[in-house]
C-alpha cells in the first residue's frame, strides 16, 4: 500500500469508529426493545445489586447509621477546653 492510500484510510478512521458505535447501539436498541428487553434489563439489575450489596457490606456499611448521642462520660472537644 502506498502512502496516500495509508493517509486516506487514516483520515477515515474515526469515520470508521462513529459507524462502529452506531451500529452497536442500533443493534442493543432492537435488543432491548423486543421482548428480550424485560429479561435483560432484569438481569442488568440483579448483577447491579449484587455488586453495590458486596461492596457495601465489605465495608460494614449500614443505611440507616446515625451519630449516637453523647453519653454521660463522653464529651465535645470545646467543652472539654472550656472546663479547664
Amino acid at each position: 500500500m502506498d502512502d496516500g492510500a495509508h493517509d486516506r484510510l487514516t483520515a477515515l478512521f474515526p469515520v470508521f469508529i462513529m459507524l462502529a458505535l452506531l451500529i452497536f447501539g442500533v443493534v442493543l436498541w432492537c435488543l432491548l426493545s423486543s421482548c428480550l428487553g424485560g429479561t435483560i434489563l432484569a438481569e442488568c439489575h440483579s448483577l447491579w445489586e449484587f455488586l453495590t450489596l458486596s461492596s457495601r457490606s465489605s465495608r460494614g456499611y449500614t443505611p440507616g447509621r446515625r451519630r449516637m448521642a453523647l453519653g454521660e462520660e463522653e464529651t465535645w472537644e470545646l467543652e472539654n477546653r472550656g472546663r479547664r
